[in-house]
């Protein structure tokens, strides 16, 4: 549980409303709630009442709070949330590695201790021991001289099969460490700390062991330290989808949360405005799909210079209308009044005292009860004869801040105790006995027996799962912020190794603090250090922008103390590809220039360039863009490295085929493909074969730009690169539906939906069923392109993609108007309309209109239908959008026709016909014969009917367009 209430005076609405929002959620209607207010007006007090009716209703509450020392720890709040429910495990997003066995063995081969991960018998243990000693042997007969010590010398590490052997020798025993897969660069270290344990606590016995296991049975649990820890694997960013990745997380907290919702769950996530982004962006996705779950969330946050991203959460979650904001306020004079009233159990009040103390905090229910509390002590306020006096001419003496009460409080303790109290305060809002006593190089006993005083001064308290809390957060920052620099310093450096010894052997558990503290101290190489591996496991969570501040931290330390230098280049490299990936463009090309002024090697300034030169890409600035991607294809041909050459052909490109200047894409993107090949880099040629059909397609060579991306796939799978498959099917199915090849378009969607399912790519999966609807519809196959639109309707809501979810009601509406199913047609295309003009899409808005004069024009609603095709008509022209003007000019011209202005009907449909022709669209095209036919033969012109029917049959016929080949046969047999 959070710190002690704060009475509940003067709350009376706010209490009415959340417990109005837990019923509704204990009902089956899952609710949430934003909390706002400055520290100590009651949010926490609020909570904890609903805690006792959601505990008195058998409900489960679980706690998640962000604090400000430990805000870049990705999904912090939701750890600790889902521990409280014993589920520890759905959030270990990182790949780690491990020793699979340590086998410790003497100087003279004999195993003395053998530890396993696995049931397997791994390398045989008499083999491995035959076969170390040999090489110790080896290594001492070759290059010593016999009388050299074992300490410093031999073989430090040797490969066996598949598996690496890591050595670390001792004066008596020799500990071996067997990796499977990566190494991690503190496997060497523990293993030496590992060894220096063993020797210390047993070198007397092995130094004249004669083989009695028992005498070394203690050695087994020494290794089992190291046995079950596990190092995380940095993962490589490039190419990484970090929106699937994320949601991977997301749905993992979704469904551990799932699992106890049936019986009534409340989730408190406190002080937000300090979570990291993976946390702000996981309560919109589990807010929106535990909707219909018996849960209530509950998040706290101070209003006052909240986070971008914690903003623009609020404005969202507040459009889709699925949260209930609350402002608390701070009391009014005569709900201070009450308040002191409950803690004076007095009716009558000294004259002056509730004016005072509410002028002084404004009506802050904390800092009432704190100025009341000094008071007393000092003797300001007392109580003579049941009255209660207030000494007002000593109210110079009233304590007008945080930092004034607390300064207050600790001017009566001992040394010991506000040393104790200044180094908890560095831990953080909570803090373990344990970190104490070893921080503070204190007996555990004495520092149980002063916390266990200041419990009874409330100073701090004791939660029930045994972590001490400061009783409110303001009185942790008052006393931090009360150091001296050099004293705050020294601390966190106490705390850092108290944290080293503590997590000895389990240092990943506690990176992030141990890069917090390092990174406020003199320890300039622990701070950098530990700064770096924070940021690698950020990133390995997805938490970018988290990432960014370990690194950036990090580098601030080296300009501060002169120090590894030399980690500054590869920093700002992985800064730039950080920011690059997370959007943030302008960041991105300051890490990159900032890398470019001390980078010396080709190879590296060409990769630096070449990153630059997509980020340039990014933003729209072509120029710049190949001005950086013609400086990196220069240095990577200095440095020889033919990949890094391609890769920057490729780049290139591409920016040439965004600028139209396509002959000079298809020399590059050529040049790409000859070097991959010249290199037999696979996955290259995947990708260069991707890009050449690129500039196929928009060449309108759709023939070629066919078995282009069919040789793309053919070599993305020979490298198994499988987002490259998914790229180039879900490209092969486009164009073949372009091509009318409506089975091969439907076959190749449906493997790229396969390939996003595995990968986890929902949002690419909802696109490949949204693909997969219009290929249905194209076959008139109606009944089941709906089916697939409201798959791909339901993944969108899910995650709360509005674009996503605008396209599938646009492409439900032309489903129910093939089955000409008109006012449901035309009711999912007004929800199109509604989304696409809430987010300000030009197109979406133009493209709404074009679809909605069809349904409106078989309902009758003429004017209407008349004035939509002409919206637009005036839109696409304006923003040349060519696709819709055909489609526009069709049906306007169709409305004219049908209210008898034929002239100028046949004038719009033959412009979009053109246009049609122009674009190649051989969809649109059969449409605007078919519409003509029907117009031409409805004007008694049977044989120019007849000419564009047929044109339309034979597109629709390429095509295999069922339902538009049963419509038009039958106007052409009609006509006959």
């Amino acid at each position: 549980m959070a710190e002690p209430s704060i009475p509940i005076i003067g709350r009376e609405e706010e209490l009415s409303r959340l417990r109005a929002l837990l019923d509704e959620a204990l009902g089956g209607e899952g609710q949430t709630a934003f909390i706002a207010g400055e520290p100590g007006v009651g949010k926490t007090t609020l909570i904890n009442r609903v805690y006792e009716w959601a505990t008195d209703a058998r409900a489960i509450t679980v706690f998640g709070k962000s604090n400000s020392g430990e805000s870049s720890e990705p999904y912090s709040p939701f750890r600790k949330a889902l521990a409280s429910l014993g589920d520890v495990e759905a959030l270990s997003l990182e790949d780690h590695t491990s020793f699979g066995e340590l086998y410790l063995i003497s100087r003279t081969g004999l195993l003395i201790n053998h530890q396993s991960t696995s049931d397997d018998d791994g390398v045989d243990e008499d083999i491995l021991s035959s076969m170390l000693t040999a090489v110790q042997d080896f290594v001492k007969d070759s290059f010593g001289d016999g009388e050299v010590q074992i300490t410093g010398g031999g073989l430090g590490k040797l490969e066996y099969r598949n598996k690496k052997v890591l050595l670390e020798h001792g004066n008596y025993v020799f500990l071996a460490g067997v990796v499977s897969g990566n190494e991690h660069p503190r496997m060497r270290g523990d293993l030496k700390k590992l060894l220096c344990k063993v020797e210390e606590e047993f070198g007397e016995i092995i130094s004249d062991w004669d083989g009695d296991l028992d005498s070394v049975a203690g050695t087994h649990d020494i290794l089992k330290l190291l046995i079950e820890n596990q190092y995380p694997v940095r993962k490589t960013l490039e190419s990484m989808n970090i929106e699937a990745e994320r949601l991977k997380a997301q749905m993992n907290i979704l469904e551990v949360l799932g699992s106890k919702a049936d019986k009534g769950l409340v989730v408190v996530l406190e002080d937000i405005h300090w979570a990291d982004e993976t946390t702000l962006q996981a309560i919109p996705y589990l807010v929106r799909n535990m909707k219909d779950s018996r849960v209530l969330f509950l998040c706290t946050y101070e209003p006052d210079d909240i986070p971008t991203a914690l903003s623009d959460i609020l404005s969202d979650m507040g459009k889709e209308g699925t949260i209930e904001e609350m402002e608390i306020e701070p009391l009014s004079l005569a709900d201070t009044s009450r308040l002191i009233q409950s803690m004076l159990s007095a009716d009558d009040l000294p004259e002056g005292l509730v004016d005072r103390v509410h002028a002084d905090n404004g009506g802050n229910p904390f800092f009432t009860m704190e100025m009341i509390r000094s008071m007393l002590a000092t003797g300001i306020l007392y109580q003579r004869d049941d009255i209660w006096i207030f000494l007002s001419e000593k109210a110079d003496l009233i304590p007008s801040s945080a930092s004034e009460i607390v300064s207050g409080q600790l001017g009566s303790m001992s040394m010991e105790v506000i040393h104790l109290l200044e180094f908890a305060s560095i831990l953080g809002t909570t803090f373990y006995e344990q970190e104490i006593s070893i921080g503070m190089e204190m007996d555990v006993q004495r520092v149980r027996q002063v916390l266990e005083d200041l419990c009874q001064t409330d100073m701090i308290f004791l939660s029930e799962d045994g972590i001490y809390n400061f009783r409110h957060a303001m009185v942790q920052e008052a006393i931090s912020s009360g150091l001296s620099e050099r004293w705050n310093g020294i601390l966190h450096k106490a705390a850092g190794n108290s944290l080293e010894f503590i997590y000895e052997y389990d240092i990943d558990s506690a990176l992030f603090r141990l890069a917090h503290h390092f990174a406020r101290s003199s320890e300039y190489e622990k701070g950098i250090s530990y700064s770096i591996e924070a940021g690698e496991k950020a990133a390995n969570n997805h938490a970018l922008r988290e990432a960014t501040r370990f690194y950036e931290a990090a580098i601030g330390l080296i300009d501060r103390s002169g120090i590894e230098k030399g980690k500054v280049l590869d920093l700002n490299i992985t800064l730039a590809e950080l920011f690059e990936l997370n959007g943030m463009y302008d960041e991105a090309i300051i890490a990159s220039e900032r890398a470019a002024k001390v980078c010396t090697e080709c190879g590296l300034s060409a990769t630096i360039d070449k990153r630059l030169g997509f980020i340039h890409f990014a933003r729209g600035e072509y120029d710049l863009s190949i001005q950086s991607f013609e400086r990196a294809i220069e240095q990577a041909k200095q440095a020889d490295d033919e990949l890094l050459l391609a890769g920057c052909y490729g780049g290139l490109g591409k920016v040439y085929l965004r600028k139209g200047e396509y002959e000079k894409s298809l020399e590059l993107q050529e040049n790409y493909l000859e070097v991959s090949q010249r290199m037999e880099a696979q996955k290259d040629i995947g990708l260069a074969y991707l890009n050449l059909g690129g500039v196929h397609w928009h060449m309108s060579e759709f023939e070629k730009t066919v078995d282009t991306w069919n040789l793309s796939l053919e070599n993305m799978t020979l490298a198994g690169y499988e987002l490259g498959m998914a790229y180039a099917l879900n490209n092969l199915g486009a164009v073949n539906e372009k091509l009318g090849n409506l089975d091969e378009a439907l076959d190749h969607y449906s493997q790229c939906i396969e390939i996003k399912n595995k990968l986890g790519d929902i949002r690419g999966g909802a696109m490949s069923y949204n693909n997969i609807g219009i290929i249905q519809d194209l076959k008139g196959e109606f009944k089941l392109a709906i089916q697939y639109y409201k798959k791909s309707l339901e993944i969108r809501h899910k995650i709360g993609d509005v674009n996503g979810i605008a396209n599938a009601y646009n492409n439900l509406g032309t489903s129910y108007l093939f089955l000409k199913e008109f006012d449901e047609s035309l009711d999912h295309y007004r929800r199109y309309l509604e989304i696409v003009r809430s987010i300000e899409d030009t197109w979406g808005i133009a493209q709404a209109y074009n679809n909605m004069s069809e349904p409106e024009m078989y309902l009758g609603m003429m004017e209407e239908s008349l004035e939509h095709s002409r919206k637009a008509i005036e839109m696409a022209t304006e923003h040349g959008f060519k696709e819709i003007l055909a489609s526009s000019y069709r049906k306007h011209g169709w409305v004219l026709a049908k209210l008898g202005d034929l002239d100028n009907a046949i004038e719009f449909l033959e412009k979009g016909i053109v246009i049609a022709e122009e674009t190649k669209e051989a969809i649109k095209l059969g449409e605007g014969y078919l519409t003509m036919g029907k117009v031409l033969g409805d004007s008694g012109d049977k044989d120019k009917s007849r000419e564009y029917l047929e044109m339309a049959l034979d597109i629709f016929k390429k095509g295999k367009m069922i339902s538009q080949i049963k419509e038009t046969e039958e106007l052409l047999t009609k006509l006959a």
